[in-house]
């Protein structure tokens, strides 16, 4: 019945007739109680990602809703499950006592806040590097930034002129940053075509099949088409499937296995594990209200990486340094690590990286550079320079994501607490 609502949330509720956690949940009893249906619980709960509400909010609390007599035996049987999708937004759970019933009475509370989801970041998709069109649309685009910040004398090409040796009308960094900016474009642009396109042909062999299937035509030359649009419709969703699995950071599925319900809600587990609700302050203070929340988090990483050199004004740091037995680098070491990255370096580290990552926040994967490291390299390595001349890394290149996951407390509710390492 779940899988033909198809909704997004699940709330399950009334007497199961069983419990979840024999340890908790039973008192007096000497066996466990329909331990097959138990099992089939247990195993929707993983598949359509339910939690027992009551267990989420009080923990190791034993409370039980049923009981009886002679002998005398206790069980909770009675709960609530609850997609987990929702738990950001639950508030309380209760059992009283019930009315002309032997078993109590469950409650829980629901408070849906104006909570904003961002428009979060980008990342690259890496079946694009099978496409040649892609391909060929980066290396135009390159060529044409390239073209359009280049500064040319009166007898130069910019086919003559080699990358290392191209003047520009903008700083190295700024280039990189502004070649990086406009690739990201042509990229989403083209993703967002191809999507269409396949969507609109996904519908199509849809269409097309349900046609066949339900036709009287029993031939070879139509079994045989149908069986062709049915593989290409396959082909379509394992594409979709993959990127699915991008999104979620699965890095794993068993041979053969099909995608199920639970491993595509791996994409939604992913978003709510870094959902904060609540956040508890310095004062011990707990923050529900969603903008209070987010100036919190933003004052206290200002404050954590605000610049304490103030602080060490009064510090000697030789006499610290030549107290301990810290080993010195050679004459010959200290020279090397002066030297200019070279391209052969850049490119060794680059092969040691490990793929399905974004090394920054513009959402270009590993990958991504290694296909294209041949028509980047030198501009990357150009930024890298006039960052040490500059003292000053660029503006992509001194920024970061700081990613908020929930501290588990209070039974797993998911609250945040800000503390700093002093």
């Amino acid at each position: 019945m779940i899988d033909e609502f198809n909704s997004d949330f699940v709330i399950m509720a009334g007497d199961f007739n069983l419990v979840m956690n024999p340890e908790l949940d039973y008192y007096n009893y000497r066996r466990t109680n329909n331990p097959n249906a138990r099992k089939q619980v247990l195993k929707l709960m993983e598949e359509h990602n339910l939690s027992d509400v009551w267990r989420v909010q009080h923990d190791n609390i034993k409370r039980y809703t049923w009981s009886t007599r002679n002998p005398t035996k206790r069980a909770r049987l009675d709960f609530f499950l609850l997609s987990d999708e929702l738990l950001t937004v639950l508030d309380a759970s209760n059992i009283s006592h019930g009315y002309r019933s032997d078993h109590s009475m469950i409650d829980m509370t629901i408070k849906f806040g104006k909570q904003v989801k961002g428009k979060g970041f980008w990342r690259f998709n890496n079946s694009l590097l099978k496409e040649r069109d892609f391909s060929n649309l980066i290396k135009n685009e390159i060529k044409r930034t390239k073209q359009q910040y280049c500064v040319l004398s009166e007898n130069e090409s910019i086919e003559s002129v080699e990358d290392k040796d191209v003047k520009f009308s903008i700083s190295d960094d700024l280039f990189f940053d502004t070649l990086l900016m406009n690739l990201r474009g042509v990229t989403i642009s083209y993703a967002s075509y191809r999507k269409k396109s396949r969507e609109n042909r996904e519908v199509k062999l849809e269409s097309d099949i349900n046609a066949l299937q339900n036709s009287e035509d029993l031939s070879n030359e139509s079994q045989s088409l149908l069986n062709s649009l049915i593989a290409e419709l396959e082909e379509l969703r394992k594409e979709k499937i993959k990127g699915v699995m991008l999104r979620c950071n699965a890095r794993w599925i068993e041979d053969g296995e099909k995608p199920s319900k639970y491993f595509c809600s791996l994409e939604k587990r992913n978003f709510i594990n870094k959902t904060v609700s609540k956040l508890v302050d310095e004062n011990n203070e707990i923050i529900s209200e969603h903008k209070e929340i987010l100036l919190n988090i933003k004052n206290f990483y200002e404050s954590l990486y605000t610049s304490r050199d103030d602080e060490l004004s009064e510090v000697e740091i030789s006499s610290l340094i030549s107290s301990n037995d810290i080993p010195k680098l050679s004459e010959e070491e200290a020279i090397k690590l002066e030297d200019d990255i070279t391209l052969a370096e850049a490119g060794k580290v680059l092969k040691k990286m490990k793929n399905n990552k974004s090394p920054g926040p513009d959402g270009f994967t590993t990958e991504f550079f290694k296909f294209f490291w041949t028509d980047l390299r030198v501009f990357l390595l150009r930024s890298w320079k006039f960052a040490f001349i500059k003292k000053e890394l660029s503006i992509t290149q001194r920024q970061g994501i700081i990613s908020i996951l929930p501290k588990v407390t209070y039974g797993n509710q998911r609250e945040i607490k800000l503390v700093e390492n002093k």
